[in-house]
């Protein structure tokens, strides 16, 4: 994943946010002692974040881009704060252009100037894909933050039709459980795909006495939504240490914020996956 754009109503208001966590403006380096360069490619493209080798790309109703009507339409059908943009790095724009039949451009954003294409799913998506084929040496910001992308999690209506999508696009099924997934109230149907570093998991909500929550994910957010994007940490100890001394806050059992590291047992999952354990 190069980078991932998110539309909300106030990108200073989310920088803000996601600073307090860890994240911090970023520009390549070619940008970097240009004051005029930087502020002219935020207001076109948005607002540059990183947090280890993560990039967002922060974007609202005024992002020169997009047009606002666009932004409006997106943010009253998906909420605030929602992906609606996914980059992927690819070695070979010629080779992506032959593949898909889509045209390509030669831009500079913040990230730096790359060869770049948006591709449009030939499903019903709420975000969609773009291709990057980067031309500068993009310095690696890794530190406590995360490595990169491990996989991200995509809710859809119908994971047959949308697995069938994604096959013809070149990915291969490399995991499937032998049942379906569920806890006390909700379940899902997923499926694991992969394509050369790229990884999605295709989840589908499984109704039962309760509405599955991935269900009402998709009636909230649309169908082909991203449902969550999982960061690989190289010490994930280390990172929920970091991440609690800012006050962040996880999803657990029986804390909220405060605890020691000794009780971050109830926080991180142990088990397995096709690749083994994490």
């Amino acid at each position: 994943v190069d980078h991932m754009v998110i539309a909300c109503y106030s990108r200073h208001y989310w920088r803000n946010i996601l600073k307090h966590i860890g994240f911090r403006d970023y520009f390549s380096p070619r940008h970097e002692n240009n004051p005029d360069t930087k502020r002219a490619l935020e207001l076109r493209y948005g607002a540059p974040l990183i947090f280890g080798n993560v990039k967002f790309l922060l974007v609202d109703c005024s992002t020169d881009s997009y047009r606002p009507k666009e932004i409006h339409e997106f943010l009253a059908r998906s909420g605030d704060f929602q992906v609606c943009s996914v980059a992927i790095s690819v070695n070979n724009m010629l080779a992506a252009q032959e593949e898909t039949g889509y045209d390509f451009v030669l831009r500079d954003d913040p990230f730096g100037w790359g060869n770049q294409m948006i591709f449009l799913s030939p499903n019903k998506t709420s975000f969609w894909w773009q291709f990057v084929e980067r031309e500068d040496d993009d310095k690696k910001n890794m530190g406590l933050g995360p490595k990169g992308v491990d996989h991200i999690a995509i809710a859809v209506e119908n994971l047959k039709e949308t697995q069938e999508v994604y096959t013809k696009l070149g990915f291969r099924t490399i995991y499937r459980p032998r049942s379906e997934i569920h806890g006390a109230h909700s379940s899902m149907k997923t499926i694991a795909m992969q394509r050369g570093g790229l990884i999605v998991a295709l989840v589908q909500g499984v109704d039962r006495e309760m509405r599955s929550q991935v269900t009402c994910y998709v009636k909230a957010h649309g169908n082909h939504s991203a449902q969550h994007i999982a960061l690989r940490f190289a010490h994930i100890d280390q990172a929920l240490r970091e991440l609690s001394s800012r006050q962040m806050n996880f999803r657990t059992h029986s804390h909220t914020m405060g605890y020691p590291v000794a009780e971050f047992q109830d926080i991180i999952h142990y088990g397995k996956d096709q690749k083994g354990s994490l």
